[in-house]
């Protein structure tokens, strides 16, 4: 069965609450937007989601990353360190600041973290080979890839998907952004091997990205079709 990660963008801890006890009765797995919350409050959010770890993404993006996060570089790699010693399902950490860092990496590996790389390009799909040339470069500081970039046609979706007949040894989640990347949300679980697909618990906090319970109802629909008697 295909899994669904929902997005957790609460802004306070009694958001994060609510919004987790909502996700549990959909979502497969979570994605913990930390960024999302004052930095004061973080260590006590740390409480709240530990029992749900196991099947969490953590992640704290920056303004350069569309993130919220409004503190300096240092206090967020420092975030990032302390987020990781509670070993999630994945760390996400965005390859710049793996590029930037080189203490940060040595740290995650060092702590045996399940460190996801993500790149980002929100405003367009860049040729296949600077697709793949970033994929080249995020392998080398992990197997468990993210790669997301804005669809302008519905080409570009589709070039986003050929990444897994290219990376099939990589635990890849690859698709685009935009209206026009919505048919790639959908498919990275079903002709890749994304281990999930994201989506919103309500709004959406990316371009394209659909809800827990519209992409529930599709894939649904998707499994009972494949699952008819052939006649």
């Amino acid at each position: 069965m295909t899994k669904i990660c929902v997005s957790i963008a609460a802004t306070s801890l009694q958001q994060l609450k609510h919004l987790l006890e909502k996700a549990s009765y959909l979502a497969d797995f979570f994605e913990i937007r930390f960024d999302f919350l004052d930095t004061s409050e973080i260590a006590n959010a740390m409480k709240i989601v530990y029992p749900l770890k196991s099947k969490s993404v953590f992640t704290i993006r920056s303004n350069a990353e569309q993130g919220e996060f409004s503190g300096n570089e240092k206090e967020r790699v420092d975030l990032i360190k302390f987020l990781s010693d509670s070993h999630p399902l994945f760390m996400d950490v965005e390859m710049s600041t793996l590029d930037s860092n080189p203490s940060l990496y040595e740290y995650l590996h060092n702590n045996s973290s399940s460190l996801l790389v993500s790149w980002h390009n929100f405003e367009y799909t860049p040729p296949n080979s600077e697709l793949e040339e970033k994929m080249e470069k995020m392998k080398s500081y992990s197997n468990i890839l993210k790669i997301v970039t804005m669809a302008k046609n519905a080409r570009d979706a589709l070039r986003l998907l050929e990444l897994y007949n290219k990376y099939p040894d990589i635990k890849l989640i690859s698709f685009a952004m935009g209206d026009l990347g919505i048919i790639s949300r959908i498919l990275c679980t079903l002709v890749g091997n994304s281990p999930f697909s994201y989506a919103s618990l309500q709004k959406p906090i990316a371009p394209g990205q659909l809800s827990v319970k519209e992409m529930r109802q599709i894939y649904e629909r998707i499994e009972r079709h494949f699952s008819r008697d052939v006649i």
